[in-house]
């Protein structure tokens, strides 16, 4: 019995390579970029448990802001909700010297609305609380949980 001959894989011509590689591109940079953010958010939030230093601050504003975005659905614009972003202003004395913040994370934090409102029902206009701050740069400061 005779031996089927096998057929050879077809070569890719270069325009194909160059348009799958184009096409993959944008999900490549994508996963990268929340690969390096993952890694950049550990990395100082391990920053802040080590190097940062403790510090009274009192808040003085408390708000919650509505993320939205505009995305047309069936050729009508139609606002649509993001999430939740909450406002802790605070501010504190490092050397003699007053500084305001509004950071209460190392990691970026989108929160839903419930969330975002049992985080915030522990903060009050007027309250102290402990936060922590870069020696090196001490407008970098975090608002502890």
């Amino acid at each position: 019995m005779p031996r089927r001959q096998r057929m050879p894989y077809p070569r890719w011509r270069t325009s194909q390579i160059i348009v799958v590689a184009l096409a993959a591109a944008p999900f490549l940079f994508l996963i990268w970029a929340i690969i390096a953010s993952k890694r950049a958010d550990a990395v100082l939030t391990e920053r802040v448990a080590t190097t940062f230093l403790d510090v009274d601050c009192e808040v003085t504003e408390v708000a919650l802001r509505a993320l939205t975005r505009i995305e047309t659905i069936d050729g009508r614009k139609r606002t649509v909700s993001g999430g939740h972003d909450p406002i802790i202003e605070y501010e504190y004395v490092v050397a003699g010297r007053v500084y305001r913040s509004r950071r209460f994370s190392p990691a970026a934090r989108t929160l839903g609305e419930a969330e975002a409102q049992a985080f915030l029902s522990r903060y009050d206009e007027g309250t102290r609380h402990r936060c922590r701050y870069d020696p090196s740069n001490p407008a970098l400061a975090f608002i502890a949980p």
